[in-house]
């Protein structure tokens, strides 16, 4: 219990962090209750509790080889509605004109497709950046690194307030099911 606790502190210590910080490891292993604390459901999900799209939920990854916990996003009939099923981090620190790389643990209930993305907030009438990147996943789990060069900021894009956020998940008609675990955020040197 002490050490589930101290993991916890940890993980949020680390979030905290200012610019500057070369590495954020975003574990399931020191969550204690069904719901991820380090990500959310993406803005269109209903706000709240599970929903007709999906739900998003903390699992033993009894599978994987190091065990520990992993992040679930199973889909449910209304995500005929939804052309994608993904979740996201808070913001993120960063420096703008930097290349990060991004890297973690996939796997999925069959072979299909999965997405991650690295974005800056939507604001009205400003210019939101993004940078999506598919990939396959199967029923293995397998360790897929994805880099990210974030670009310059300009006055008349969101990429100026200083915040970006990382999004993964699945296509409609792809996957009912996407496992993710230790997802590490760095910048390259």
């Amino acid at each position: 219990m002490k050490s589930s606790m101290l993991t916890v502190l940890f993980a949020v210590l680390i979030l905290s962090a200012g610019a500057d910080e070369e590495r954020i490891l975003f574990s399931f292993d020191g969550e204690t209750g069904p719901k991820p604390s380090q990500f959310v459901k993406e803005r269109r999900w209903r706000i709240g509790g599970d929903d007709d799209a999906g739900t998003i939920e903390i699992v033993k990854a009894e599978d994987h080889a190091n065990g520990g916990k992993a992040l679930k996003l199973t889909k449910k009939n209304g995500l005929a509605t939804f052309d994608r099923l993904r979740v996201n981090t808070r913001n993120l620190n960063f420096k703008a004109g930097t290349t990060y790389q991004i890297s973690g643990w996939f796997k999925a209930d069959r072979e299909g497709l999965a997405q991650i993305q690295l974005t800056s907030p939507w604001a009205k009438d400003r210019k939101q950046w993004f940078k999506p990147i598919r990939f396959r996943v199967d029923q293995e789990w397998k360790r897929s690194s994805f880099e990210f060069k974030v670009p310059e900021a300009t006055p008349d894009s969101t990429l100026s307030d200083g915040k970006l956020y990382l999004i993964f998940g699945f296509f409609q008609n792809s996957l009912n099911e996407l496992y993710a675990k230790d997802i590490v955020w760095e910048r390259k040197k």
